[in-house]
C-alpha cells in the first residue's frame, strides 16, 4: 500500500484569491507602505561621531628673523614696475616710482636724482605736497646721493656691525637734519654706469641688510626702463651725448672725423 504525503499546494494548486485591480488606490498605498518598511533606519551615531571627532589645530608657521620670502620681494618688484610702467609720461613716472617705492617698502620718504654730467639732481620726492621739511632737505639729499655715487656703493646709515666701512658723513648730516632715524642710498646702474640713485628713509624703525638686498634687487630691475624712459624723454640730449662718444677727445670737427656716403 503506498502511502501518499501531502504536498503544498503549488502556485497553480492555490486557490485563487481575490484579485485587486493593478493601478488601484488601495495596491500603490500599500506597495508605498511595505516599500517604505524595509527602508533600513539610518545610522545616526556614526554621523554623531564623525561631528564630534575633535581636529588636531593647525599651528602658524613663525617667521625667521633676518630672512625675506622670495614670494614677497617678487610682489613688490612687480608693482614697482607696474607704477613705472602705467605713467603717462617720464616725470610722472619718476613720481610714481618713488611714492610706489615708499608705499610697498614701508618708507617715509623716497627720493629719486638723476646723473647728469657726473652731477646729481634731485627730480622726485614721494612726499605728494612739497613740504617746506621736504624742500630744505633736498639739498643734502643730494650730497648723501653724491657721497654714494663716488664711492660707487649703497650706502647705509647707521652701518651694520660689521659691514664694509664706508664714509657717511652727509647721511649722518641729512639724518639730522630730517630726524630720519635710519636711511640709505642705493645706486640705479646699468651697462656698467649708474644713471640715477634711490635714498630712502625711515623716522622710526630701522632698516636691515635684508631689506637692502631687496632693493638692490629692485634696482637692477628698474635701471633700464629708467634709462629708456629718459632716452625716449629727452632725444636731443641723447644724440648729442652720442655724437661726443663720435667726435675725437680733443673735440676737432675735422671733416675726416666723419664718412659720408657716396
Amino acid at each position: 500500500m503506498t502511502v501518499l504525503e501531502r504536498q503544498a499546494p503549488t502556485r497553480a494548486d492555490a486557490p485563487p484569491t481575490e484579485q485587486t485591480p493593478v493601478g488601484s488606490r488601495v495596491d500603490i498605498v500599500s506597495s508605498l507602505v511595505s516599500a517604505q518598511d524595509q527602508v533600513p533606519a539610518p545610522v545616526q551615531f556614526q554621523v554623531r561621531e564623525a561631528a564630534a571627532a575633535p581636529t588636531a589645530p593647525i599651528a602658524p608657521v613663525a617667521p625667521v628673523a633676518g630672512v625675506v620670502d622670495e614670494r614677497i620681494a617678487s610682489t613688490r618688484v612687480l608693482n614697482v614696475q607696474a607704477a613705472l610702467l602705467q605713467a603717462t609720461d617720464f616725470v610722472a613716472g619718476q613720481q610714481a616710482l618713488v611714492a610706489a617705492v615708499a608705499r610697498h617698502y614701508q618708507f617715509d620718504r623716497v627720493s629719486l636724482g638723476w646723473v647728469e654730467n657726473k652731477r646729481v639732481v634731485v627730480q622726485a620726492i614721494s612726499q605728494t605736497v612739497v613740504t617746506r621739511l621736504a624742500t630744505e632737505a633736498m639739498a643734502p639729499c643730494a650730497a648723501a646721493m653724491h657721497e654714494a655715487l663716488d664711492q660707487e656703493a649703497t650706502v647705509l646709515w647707521p652701518a651694520a656691525p660689521g659691514s664694509r666701512p664706508l664714509i657717511v658723513l652727509a647721511h649722518t648730516q641729512m639724518a639730522r637734519q630730517t630726524g630720519a632715524q635710519a636711511l640709505c642710498t642705493v645706486l640705479l646702474a646699468t651697462g656698467g654706469q649708474c644713471i640715477a640713485l634711490l635714498t630712502c628713509e625711515r623716522d622710526r624703525d630701522p632698516i636691515g641688510e635684508p631689506l637692502i638686498d631687496e632693493l638692490q634687487h629692485l634696482a637692477a630691475f628698474i635701471a633700464p626702463m629708467l634709462l629708456l624712459g629718459h632716452r625716449a624723454a629727452h632725444p636731443m640730449a641723447n644724440a648729442g651725448a652720442r655724437l661726443k662718444r663720435l667726435l675725437p677727445v680733443g673735440g676737432s670737427r675735422e671733416p675726416a672725423a666723419i664718412v659720408e656716403s657716396a
